[in-house]
């Protein structure tokens, strides 16, 4: 199987703020990172993720304590100046762990200023940095759930059109769904975990159907 260059991925988050089944999420995600870089032969992985309370923090938290084969670098990217964003995280230990997070960061991005009137349009432009700048998207998202503007299944429809490779973690189903996309002909992979094939019908809601074996 041949590596892109470096030997290095690119990997953006997208994910839900409120998690029902925030144990099952974490069992989820810590297997995800715990094979992804030893399965694919990975030197370095930059983590794009936005912070944001709920499945963001706890993929980055997931993300610096996994033990990775190579290299990690936290790529916080926010849609607006911190002190605007912190307020719209309301439980009291989420707020003091994105402080935390977003010191502890290697790299830090903030979208342009928006206009007050206009906030959601911040969240587009957090949306299309993730997809413009990962390789790769890691998702945690109710499926069947209404796709918003800048919201975790608009962020997977980019990566869809960009025909770039998706992992996505139903909290609901609790099972993964995967594109069948590849980035310079190397199929990135799992093992162990109970894949789906993923359709899509852009711009309508997102499709999904079982990866027939």
């Amino acid at each position: 199987m041949k590596s892109n260059p470096e030997n290095s991925l690119k990997l953006s988050f997208a994910g839900k703020r409120i998690l029902p089944n925030k144990q099952i999420v974490k069992q989820a995600l810590e297997e995800f990172f715990e094979k992804l870089s030893i399965e694919n032969g990975l030197e370095k992985v930059e983590f794009f993720n936005g912070l944001a309370e709920g499945s963001d923090l706890l993929a980055a938290e997931l993300f610096l304590e996994t033990p990775l084969k190579g290299s990690r670098i936290l790529h916080a990217v926010i849609p607006m100046e911190t002190n605007y964003y912190i307020k719209t995280i309301e439980d009291k230990i989420a707020k003091l762990k994105f402080t935390q997070l977003w010191e502890t960061a290697n790299r830090k991005t903030i979208m342009p200023i928006v206009n007050d009137l206009n906030l959601n349009r911040a969240y587009i432009l957090q949306s299309d940095f993730l997809a413009q700048q990962g390789d790769v998207l890691l998702a945690v998202a109710d499926t069947d759930a209404e796709l918003l503007e800048g919201g975790t299944l608009d962020t997977i429809n980019k990566f869809l059109i960009e025909k770039k490779p998706i992992f996505c973690f139903d909290y609901l189903k609790q099972g993964w769904f995967i594109s069948s996309y590849s980035i310079e002909k190397k199929s990135y992979k799992i093992s162990d975990l109970e894949f789906y094939k993923q359709l899509y019908d852009y711009p309508h809601q997102i499709q999904f159907r079982r990866l027939s074996s």
